[in-house]
Order: C-alpha cells, then structure tokens, then sequence
C-alpha cells in the first residue's frame, strides 16, 4: 500500500521558499539553537531575526542594532508546533550562509561585504554607527534574494 504525502494546505511545494535557506554551514547552525518564549503580542516568522530580550523573551528590535538578536528558524506566525510549546527556535551561533527575501528592500544599493545589523523590524538592513554587525552581504541581492552571512556568534 502506497503512503501518501500530507502537506499543509497553506504550502506550495513548487514555489521557491527564501525564507531561511542555507546553503553554507547548516549542520553548524542547526545545532546552536535555543527555544525561547515570545514577548506578549509579538509574532515572528521563519527568516525573521529576534531580540531575545533580558526578560528571556523574544521581542521586534528597537532603532539600534544590538547582538543580543538572532534570526528565527521556527516561529509562531508560520509554525503550528511553536503554537503548542510558546516558545520559537532562534538559530544562536554565526559562521553560515543564507538566501533570503526579507531584507530592507528599501536599500537598493547593497554591496557584496557590507555589514548588516536588524532594527526598527525583524529584517536585516545597512549597519550604521554603533550599530551591532550581525551579518554581511555574502551576495548583493538579484531577482529579490540576498545572500547573507551571519557573522555573529
């Protein structure tokens, strides 16, 4: 008796997902993670990055980059398991690659090697100032996907 193969009826399995797609260093990444609750309200996504706050929550970045944020590699807006345990699965170390469409596409002159920080959202975007350098531009973005190397960790 052949199985059948149950997906999800919110997910098309022959669209390109760039959420959170490494492409480098996953085995890495993957086992420095943390569960971690979220912050009242809040909602977070796959690709998204997330403060974990002092409080040991997960909450949006303010207007300055800081390091104690993390990108998400299971969260409650996209997650039904997340539902169940409250808490979502923030990726905790750097030294990987990533495709991704969430960025600050409002820049539209990144370069390969330019810091990235996260704040005033969940997306990566230029670092300035003191801003705390979470990533870089691994590959400036075509056709709406970077490639991003998290540095952090």
């Amino acid at each position: 008796m052949e199985m059948e193969k149950l997906v999800p009826l919110s997910e098309d399995l022959t669209v390109d997902d760039h959420k959170l797609d490494i492409f480098i260093g996953m085995e890495e990444a993957l086992k420095n993670t943390d569960d971690v609750p979220f912050k009242a309200e809040e909602e977070f996504a796959e690709g998204d990055w997330a403060v974990k706050s002092s409080a040991g929550e997960l909450e949006e970045a303010s207007d300055a980059g800081v390091y104690n944020t993390y990108p998400v590699w299971a969260g409650n807006a996209d997650r039904y398991d997340v539902h169940a345990t409250g808490k979502g699965t923030i990726i905790t170390t750097g030294g990987w690659v990533y495709r991704t469409t969430k960025f600050d596409t409002s820049i539209t002159d990144y370069a390969d090697g330019e810091a990235l920080t996260v704040k005033d959202g969940k997306v990566p975007t230029r670092a300035g100032g003191s801003d705390a350098v979470l990533a870089r531009v691994y590959k400036a973005p075509v056709d709406g996907i970077m490639e991003i190397q998290v540095t952090r960790g």
